[in-house]
């Protein structure tokens, strides 16, 4: 039964003139019937040598990891995470859709010029018309059936809100198969118009464990100084139902105390965002010896600003920060954690950026893109 439900989604799909590879086998978009860029128009972003390269490859490895206010140095294996100030995290998770390492500090005008398109291709995406009416769809199944089961018995009324639950189950596998079909295409885009696209997720960061699934392979790239990494935050949609990360590129569970009492929260982000992490000074890469670099999140700076004390909390004890609830948190939550940010050579490799390593920062030496999209704001248009 799921077989054949994905093969007639996939037929839906095609018959929207949905550009989906694995579903159509077609090499062209298609867009309110009109096609496409070829391959060959489409623009490259060449990964261009540093300057100061002698051009001899080398390999780097990354590895991303995260400090607190109370474990200053890299996090080993544990079952929670203590930020300091009544937080304590027992799960943390962030979903990451690539990663790229960059000579140039700034954005170059190639790169400019494609991020343009990208842009004027995502105000035409014929995919977001198919999730509405699908969404409209939804809506429409629950008046009806609302309007049906007056008059009826409890009995009744159970068997048909089943009914009813059964086919917005459907029309969610529906809309969760074009997210997942429309982002794939979207990362396969990604990898041939940008040869400095060097990790293509997604990879699921444990802070907890300090761990990353699946692991992060070394590559190979031309010696000398890197001074960009740009890594993307996207919701994870190929999760089992009861993950709490489906959906989500963030996921933090844990205990606040208010008023001097321990109260469970979880806060779910559904951010798509790239992180443009920069330094002047670049991360010199040498050849010959093995070069390791990472990512470092100071999750101590993330619940800065954040009142938990004037949070709502649920009927079950519980403060939930999500889309729907909490909203001012989940807003603060999102511009700390985009500040959080730093990277640098690791030297000794223990995961830690000491002082001396790290030369990107995400405040104030740090950009990342303001142009942030997230499940919230999809709804609020």
């Amino acid at each position: 039964m799921q077989q054949f439900r994905n093969q007639n989604q996939k037929l839906i799909a095609c018959i929207f003139g949905v550009f989906i590879t694995s579903a159509c086998g077609q090499d062209t978009s298609t867009v309110e019937g009109q096609n496409q860029a070829s391959p060959a128009e489409t623009l490259k972003v060449t990964n261009s040598a540093p300057n100061d390269s002698t051009g001899t490859p080398t390999d780097v490895s990354i590895s991303f990891t995260a400090s607190s206010s109370v474990t200053p140095a890299a996090l080993t294996q544990s079952e929670t995470l203590n930020l300091g100030n009544g937080v304590i995290l027992s799960e943390a998770r962030l979903n990451i859709g690539s990663i790229k390492i960059k000579a140039n500090e700034e954005l170059s005008e190639e790169e400019k010029e494609l991020e343009v398109r990208e842009d004027e291709e995502d105000e035409n995406e014929e995919d977001s018309v198919l999730e509405k009416q699908i969404e409209q769809e939804m809506e429409t199944i629950k008046e009806d059936y609302k309007s049906r089961m007056e008059g009826l018995s409890e009995a009744e009324r159970e068997s048909l809100k089943q009914e009813m639950e059964d086919k917005i189950d459907l029309k969610e596998e529906e809309l969760a198969l074009l997210k997942i079909e429309a982002e794939e295409e979207a990362d396969h885009l990604e990898a041939e118009r940008d040869d400095s696209l060097k990790w293509q997720g997604p990879y699921e960061y444990n802070i907890i464990t300090n761990t990353v699934e699946p692991n992060l392979e070394t590559v190979e790239v031309l010696d000398g100084s890197y001074k960009r990494i740009e890594f993307k935050l996207k919701p994870n949609r190929t999760l089992p139902g009861s993950d709490s990360l489906l959906n989500n590129s963030v996921y933090l569970a844990g205990t606040v105390a208010v008023d001097n009492v321990d109260i469970p929260f979880s806060m779910s982000l559904p951010l798509s965002e790239e992180f443009r992490l920069s330094g002047s000074n670049g991360t010199k890469l040498d050849a010959g010896v093995s070069n390791s670099m990472a990512v470092v999140f100071e999750a101590k700076t993330w619940f800065q600003g954040i009142a938990f004390t004037s949070a709502n909390v649920g009927t079950d004890g519980t403060i939930v920060v999500d889309v729907d609830n909490n909203k001012e948190i989940l807003e603060t939550f999102k511009e700390n954690i985009k500040r959080s940010t730093k990277f640098g050579k690791d030297e000794d490799g223990d995961g830690d950026l000491e002082v001396d390593e790290i030369d990107g920062d995400g405040d104030p030496n740090t950009s990342y893109d303001s142009e942030s999209e997230s499940e919230d704001e999809e709804a609020s248009e």
